[in-house]
């Protein structure tokens, strides 16, 4: 039933879903005072900007990109197997993966929770 009602969300173009999902990162930013707290203070451990600047324009980028990760997988839900896994545009490696699963070889993928890792298992199968 749930499938259902996502069904409409797979035929949204994935430029949508991510401008829908920016949208959301950014409420879910400014209506949760936990979530901003943490966030912030996870970017400022992360070191990865030290200027406030680059920090401000990083926060931006990160808000934006945590509810495009939360609308993907919506997308990725609402496809059939085949359309979502059109969505992949790069797969490095894919040679050697087929190669060693061709030997009989067991292949483990290992993702880092960042972005829309979900699609990693629907792409390989």
């Amino acid at each position: 039933m749930i499938k259902a009602l996502l069904r409409p969300l797979g035929w949204i173009p994935l430029r949508w879903t991510h401008a829908v999902g920016a949208l959301l990162g950014r409420i879910v930013y400014l209506c949760s005072p936990v979530y901003a707290s943490r966030l912030r203070e996870n970017l400022r451990q992360s070191g990865l900007a030290t200027e406030p600047r680059a920090f401000e324009r990083l926060l931006r980028s990160s808000i934006g990109e945590a509810g495009k990760s939360f609308s993907e997988i919506l997308a990725i839900w609402a496809r059939d197997e085949g359309a979502a896994a059109r969505l992949v545009v790069d797969c490095p490696d894919q040679a050697l993966a087929l190669e060693l699963h061709g030997r009989g070889k067991g292949v483990i993928f290992l993702t880092p929770h960042l972005g829309c890792f979900e699609i990693c298992a629907v792409y390989a199968a």
